[in-house]
C-alpha cells in the first residue's frame, strides 16, 4: 500500500510540472513551512522578492510595487503558487513601511517581508531679500532686509531660521524635521551717506519793517554724495510783512539716501514808527488875557510836521530787511506791582516777538494771569503781598509774613516756588525809616543768608514818576540802556502807557543788536546803596 501511494503522488507532481511550465528555484531568504516538519516528502514552498528587500524612496516620488513569486518545489518539479501582498506604502509621509508577501499551497505556507523607507533628503532653502539701496551705518547693528525659508516636506520654515552676525557677515541657518540643515550668508553693506550740510545765507535772525518786502536770503545745501542740492531745499513757514511779530522759517534738504537736515531762520516784522521818537504837533496859542488892543499879529514861524519819520542812521532798515547782529548787550525788562488789567496786553506783545521778561508781583485781582506768564517762559518773582509799607516794614517778622504769603500765592498759580524778590521801593528806599530804623540793612543781609536773591535796577523808565506817555517811557529806557552792557529796566504793568511803549522798546533793541532775557538767580542784581 505504501508503495502505491508513493507512485501516485510522483505521477501527480510530474503532471503538474508539465502543465504549468514551472522552473526549479530555491530562495534561501524565505522561510517555508509545512504542516509537518517531519514530512518525509521533499517538497518546499518558497517566496522570492522581485528587487531588493529594503527599498529607499524619496518623499514625493511614486512607489511602484515590484512584487514577488512563489513556487512549490519538490524532487525534479516546481509549481508556481499565487502570492498575496499585504501592506500599503504612503510616499507622502516619511517613515518605514512593511510589505508582506504570502503564498499558500497544499498545506504549505511561505512569507517574505520587504521594507520600504520613505525618506526626505532634500535640504530646505533660504531666500534672502536684497534691497539694492539698503546699507548699515558703521558701528550700528544691521537692520534686517528680510528672508524666507521653505522646505519640500515641512513647508514654511521662516520662523525657524536662526542668524548670527560676525565680522560683517550675517549667517542664516535652518533645519527641517528630517534633520536636513541649510545655511547661507549675507555680506552686510556698511556705508555712511551723511546728511546734507545746510547753511543759512546771512544771519539766523532777520529784521523787516512792516509793509516792506522780505527778500529771503535762502540757504545753501551741500551733500557729500549728491553734491550741491540747494535747488531741492524746501521751506516751511511764511512771513506776513503786514503783521508785526516773530516768524520762523524752516529749510529742509533731503539727499538720495533719504537723509535730511533742517535749519531755521527767525524773521521779525515790526512797525517802523517803533524806531523813532514821535513828533508832537505844536500847541494852539493861548488866548491873551490883556485888555490892550491887539497889535497886528506877526506871521508865526512855520512848523513842519513831517509826514514821513526821519530815522537815525543806525536804525535804517534797507528794503528787504537786514540781518540781526547782536552787540553783546542784554536788556532785562522787569515789571512791578502787577498783575493788572494791562498785563494780558503786555503778554500778547511779548509773545508776538518771543521776548521774555520778569514780573515782580503783588496780590491783586488778576493773579490767574501769572500762570500764563510762567507757562510762556517769563520769570514770576515776589514783590509783596500787601504793598503796604506801614505793615511790611514795621518789623522783620511782618516782612517775612508778607513775603511768605506772596510766595505761596505764586506757587499756587505757577506750581513753582520762587527765591527771587524785589523790595517794595527797592533796597535803597528811605520810607522804611518811618517805621523801623535799620530794617533794610538787616533784611538785605538776612534774606541773602536765607538763599534769596533780591534785585534792584539800573535803568528807570520813570513810569511811576514824571513819565506820562509811551514816548517818554521809550526815551527813558533807550537813553538808559545805550551806555550799559547789561540793563535791568524798571517798569510797572499797572501803567497802560508804559505797557504801550514795549513794542517800540523791543523793536529798537532788536534793530540795535540787544538781547532780551528774563532774570534768573545768576543774573546781575544791581543792588542799590542801602539807606536804612
Amino acid at each position: 500500500m505504501k508503495k502505491f501511494l508513493i507512485i501516485f503522488f510522483s505521477c501527480l507532481l510530474a503532471l503538474s510540472v508539465l502543465t504549468t511550465g514551472a522552473i526549479w528555484l530555491y530562495n534561501r531568504q524565505t522561510k517555508p513551512s509545512s504542516p509537518s516538519a517531519d514530512s518525509s516528502f521533499a517538497y518546499q514552498l518558497a517566496v522570492t522578492l522581485n528587487g531588493d528587500q529594503d527599498i529607499e524612496i524619496e518623499y514625493g516620488d511614486v512607489y511602484k510595487e515590484p512584487g514577488a513569486i512563489a513556487q512549490l518545489v519538490g524532487g525534479n518539479a516546481a509549481l508556481d503558487v499565487p502570492v498575496e501582498i499585504q501592506g500599503e506604502v504612503d510616499s507622502t509621509k516619511t517613515g518605514t513601511y512593511v510589505v508582506t508577501y504570502t503564498a499558500k499551497s497544499t498545506g504549505f505556507t511561505a512569507t517574505a517581508i520587504r521594507k520600504v523607507h520613505i525618506v526626505d533628503t532634500q535640504l530646505p532653502k533660504i531666500t534672502l531679500t536684497v534691497d539694492p539701496y539698503a546699507y548699515t551705518l558703521p558701528g550700528q547693528p544691521y537692520q534686517e532686509e528680510g528672508f524666507t525659508a521653505v522646505d519640500n516636506y515641512d513647508g514654511d520654515l521662516t520662523d525657524k531660521v536662526t542668524f548670527v552676525e560676525e565680522n560683517g557677515i550675517m549667517t542664516y541657518t535652518v533645519s527641517d524635521s528630517s534633520g536636513n540643515t541649510f545655511s547661507t550668508k549675507r555680506t552686510i553693506h556698511y556705508f555712511d551717506p551723511g546728511r546734507p550740510n545746510l547753511k543759512l545765507v546771512g544771519s539766523d535772525t532777520h529784521l523787516v519793517a512792516q509793509g516792506d518786502h522780505f527778500a529771503d536770503p535762502w540757504v545753501t545745501a551741500i551733500d557729500k554724495n549728491d553734491g550741491d542740492i540747494t535747488n531741492s531745499v524746501y521751506v516751511e513757514g511764511c512771513v506776513d510783512t503786514d503783521k508785526p511779530g516773530r516768524y520762523t522759517l524752516t529749510y529742509t534738504a533731503t539727499n538720495s539716501y533719504n537723509y535730511c537736515s533742517s535749519i531755521t531762520r527767525t524773521v521779525i516784522v515790526f512797525p517802523m514808527d517803533c524806531l523813532v521818537e514821535k513828533t508832537e504837533p505844536p500847541k494852539a496859542p493861548t488866548r491873551p488875557t490883556t485888555t490892550k488892543a491887539p497889535t497886528a499879529p506877526t506871521k508865526p514861524t512855520e512848523t513842519t510836521i513831517p509826514t514821513e519819520p526821519t530815522y537815525p542812521k543806525n536804525c535804517m532798515i534797507p528794503e528787504g530787511g537786514m540781518p540781526y547782529e547782536e552787540n553783546g548787550k542784554t536788556i532785562y525788562l522787569t515789571f512791578d506791582d502787577g498783575p493788572s488789567q494791562h498785563t494780558k496786553k503786555l503778554l500778547d506783545v511779548l509773545a508776538q516777538y518771543d521776548v521774555k521778561v520778569s514780573f515782580f508781583v503783588k496780590n491783586s485781582g488778576y493773579m490767574d494771569i501769572i500762570a500764563r506768564a510762567a507757562r510762556e517762559g517769563h520769570t514770576v518773582a515776589a514783590h509783596t503781598y500787601s504793598h503796604d509799607y506801614n505793615k511790611i516794614y514795621t518789623s522783620e517778622n511782618a516782612f517775612y509774613a508778607d513775603m511768605s504769603a506772596i510766595r505761596t500765592t505764586i506757587a499756587m498759580y505757577t506750581q513753582e516756588a520762587t527765591s527771587l524778590i524785589r523790595f517794595p521801593g527797592g533796597s535803597s528806599n528811605t520810607i522804611s525809616q518811618l517805621y523801623n530804623r535799620g530794617i533794610m540793612t538787616r533784611l538785605a543781609k538776612a534774606l541773602t543768608e536765607m538763599g534769596y536773591t533780591y534785585f534792584d535796577w539800573n535803568v528807570d523808565s520813570n513810569d511811576a514818576g514824571g513819565a506820562k506817555t509811551p514816548d517818554e517811557v521809550f526815551k527813558n529806557i533807550t537813553k538808559g540802556v545805550k551806555s550799559r552792557d547789561e540793563s535791568v529796566v524798571l517798569q510797572h504793568d499797572t501803567k497802560e502807557f508804559s505797557v504801550d511803549a514795549i513794542e517800540r522798546v523791543i523793536a529798537w533793541g532788536l534793530v540795535n543788536g540787544y538781547r532780551f532775557e528774563p532774570l534768573t538767580e545768576n543774573s546781575p542784581t544791581f543792588h542799590h546803596p542801602i539807606n536804612n
